[in-house]
């Protein structure tokens, strides 16, 4: 057993990312405590955030952990880490975005990557070039899901389905492009953002009103839940930083609650779900196929949903992925 101290961009408390990592964790055995390092959002002026990088060093130089965890840790100042490395306790970063921030507001870049002793990354794309500052003990680590928050609201076999073809994320404009460009398509959109850019979209794209805030509120898992249930096809459009193996959240969530998905394809996909346990389609025209076949075809629709299902309760949970990681920290 390991005592970890997480830190987060996040209370840490049920259902956020922090929560996540740290019962996974404590599903293995090991003891946590957490450290947000975003708290009051302090983390937005220097001066405060470096109040906060202080108050950091006095928690771990007060417990003494095995492992120091950092989550994202865009905000962690430069020889923050070194400092808690040199005292002989692990230093570790999971990182679920683009640490060059190539793909996403530079605020997020990440300076400090070589100061952990090791170094795990959501996608394999980065890897080569994380390797090449220096940090040798670099791993991939795809996200996953949390499946005592994300299980099946209702049997499938007894299923009213609400929506044809549904999509929950936030508004970029690639996504919007893509929607605009299926405009025979009928979409019902729920997420961060459409409302207020609806003047650009076809009628096609069915803005609905409620927001899902599933990283802060955890009575909103069971209604997302619910609302994937309710969905013939729930698409995936996957952000631009997914470049190989990077699979969203949004990826496993969907069959964690038994529920049928058609993703876009991202290199390294076939990694992590077989052809039929997760369908995937390369351009706009094999979606409109894909699209049309599976409303058609509910008896095979639900074979690949029961098998995406059982992937990911035996391959991708975060009790999983905190394990993967425990075996590789040296």
């Amino acid at each position: 057993m390991k005592e970890v101290l997480l830190v987060v961009p996040d209370s840490g408390k049920s259902p956020s990312w922090g929560y996540r990592c740290k019962k996974g964790l404590e599903d293995l055995g090991h003891k946590t405590s957490v450290f947000n390092y975003r708290t009051l959002q302090l983390h937005r002026f220097k001066p405060t955030n470096t109040i906060l990088n202080k108050l950091l060093v006095s928690k771990i130089e007060k417990k003494q952990p095995d492992i120091v965890l950092v989550l994202n840790g865009e905000k962690i100042q430069n020889k923050i880490i070194e400092k808690i490395s040199k005292n002989g306790i692990k230093t570790v970063m999971w990182r679920w975005d683009d640490p060059f921030a190539e793909n996403i507001a530079k605020y997020h870049k990440i300076t400090n990557i070589i100061e952990y002793d090791n170094f795990f990354i959501f996608d394999k794309h980065y890897i080569s070039k994380v390797k090449e500052l220096g940090q040798k003990n670099t791993y991939y680590l795809p996200v996953g899901a949390d499946t005592e928050l994300y299980h099946e609201a209702i049997p499938l076999n007894k299923r009213k389905y609400n929506s044809s073809v549904a999509f929950m994320g936030s508004y970029y404009k690639e996504r919007a492009n893509f929607f605009n460009s299926l405009n025979n398509i009928s979409f019902d959109v729920w997420g961060y953002g459409w409302q207020k850019n609806q003047k650009y979209l076809n009628k096609n794209v069915k803005i609905k009103k409620k927001i899902f805030d599933t990283r802060k509120k955890t009575r909103d898992i069971p209604k997302t839940a619910k609302l994937f249930n309710e969905s013939r096809i729930n698409l995936n459009i996957h952000h631009s930083q997914a470049k190989n193996g990077g699979l969203n959240l949004r990826a496993f969530e969907i069959p964690a609650t038994n529920s049928f998905q058609i993703s876009n394809f991202v290199k390294g996909t076939r990694d992590l779900f077989k052809k039929d346990e997760l369908i995937c389609f390369n351009n706009n025209n094999e979606l409109k196929e894909l699209i049309s076949y599976y409303l058609e075809n509910k008896e095979e629709r639900n074979k690949i949903t029961k098998k995406g299902f059982l992937r990911v309760k035996k391959d991708h949970t975060f009790k999983v992925r905190m394990k993967q990681m425990m075996d590789k920290i040296h």
